[in-house]
């Protein structure tokens, strides 16, 4: 991304901590027939931050999105933008720019005249538009790409049009529908890194819609992962990844581990849970009670190999029952001896040999590694 100065933007930090909130939405419900897309949900989104809606086909992120458009009227509750109830403006008068997976860019216009679009719409004079256009164009590494035709550029390429486009004019919100979705993995990583950047520098209120979980860590301040029309959790990504509060966001955010079994509450908040036959592991329950069902999650990375002078809280005996490669680390499928299988990934270290199935070998990790699932 060129290192441009940014021009004149409306400005997106708060003068007061009342205005800190650039984004709330308040008990919003949505039916389609029988179907309940959004279940009364709230959120509050801050100014200048980047928020993604996290969930699998069907989970209501979409339509969510759609609402705060102004392309879904809603059934019940309210969407506050900077104070304005959405409900009582236009969908065209919103301040609201758009970037979509099918770029939607004009291709009969340059590109150019496609980021001079919204601002020829909001009356700019010519000397204003042809200064911002420009000054965008340069932004999003476009520089000298003006006077070509959408059909004559690669698809990051157009989609880095369509960003410039939805960004021009200064918009109080931007919204971002999987705008990644139609690229290669390589140059979709890139451009999420430049996405970030832009965001940045224009402190733009965002909210970033996708299914793919790695993508939201890399993008978010924060992540709300929905489903069935409700937030599971709303936190940083951080947070999700290591506290998820539920097996749907500990299963569907990273690969996971899930040990179910009854909780024996132990001294100094040091408690066992009856996994299997055999094998009893160790963890940090506080505040839960003795005789509960409870689930625990073990990220995979948390596994390691048992070496003969150390002893974790967790020890597991087994074999290796699959092996997959993946460059700078390497996944194993472990068997234990109980009859537990586990993940384990494991960064490929250069003096470490990659495992072959069949090896018999101990792993073990700490009771901190094990997250116990509200």
């Amino acid at each position: 991304m060129s290192s441009a100065a940014a021009p004149h933007f409306r400005e997106q930090t708060a003068a007061h901590p009342e205005q800190q909130s650039a984004l709330e939405i308040s008990n919003v419900g949505k039916m389609y027939g029988s179907v309940r897309a959004l279940a009364g949900v709230n959120l509050t989104v801050k100014r200048g931050e980047i928020l993604t809606l996290l969930g699998p086909s069907g989970s209501g992120k979409t339509t969510l999105l759609k609402t705060i458009a102004g392309f879904e009227d809603l059934d019940s509750g309210r969407i506050i933008l900077e104070g304005d109830d959405l409900a009582r403006i236009p969908t065209s008068r919103r301040d609201i720019g758009m970037v979509f997976q099918s770029y939607a860019l004009f291709p009969h216009l340059t590109v150019a005249e496609n980021v001079a679009f919204p601002l020829k719409m909001r009356s700019y004079s010519r000397s204003q538009l042809v200064e911002r256009v420009n000054s965008f164009l340069k932004m999003v590494d476009l520089g000298g790409f003006g006077e070509r035709y959408p059909s004559q550029l690669s698809g990051g390429q157009q989609q880095r049009v369509a960003l410039a486009r939805a960004t021009v004019f200064g918009p109080r919100l931007l919204l971002l529908d999987e705008p990644f979705g139609a690229l290669d993995r390589k140059l979709r990583e890139s451009i999420q890194l430049q996405v970030r950047e832009l965001q940045r520098k224009l402190r733009l209120t965002t909210i970033f819609i996708t299914h793919d979980q790695e993508e939201a860590l890399v993008m978010s301040d924060r992540i709300a992962v929905m489903r069935d029309g409700t937030f599971q959790q709303v936190g940083t990504p951080d947070e999700i990844y290591r506290m998820p509060t539920n097996e749907f966001v500990a299963d569907f955010v990273g690969e996971s581990n899930l040990l179910r079994g009854r909780l024996e509450v132990g001294p100094n908040n040091l408690s066992t849970i009856n996994v299997a036959d055999g094998l009893r592991i160790r963890v940090r329950a506080l505040g839960r009670r003795a005789g509960e069902e409870v689930s625990v999650l073990v990220r995979p990375e948390a596994l390691h190999p048992v070496a003969e002078n150390l002893e974790p809280d967790n020890v597991v005996s087994g074999q290796i029952s699959e092996v997959i490669y993946l460059g700078n680390s390497i996944k194993y499928r472990f068997d234990a001896d109980n009859g537990v299988s586990l993940i384990v990934r494991r960064q490929r270290a250069a003096n470490e040999d990659i495992l072959a199935r069949g090896t018999r070998i101990d792993f073990g990790w700490s009771s901190a590694d094990g997250h116990v699932l509200t």
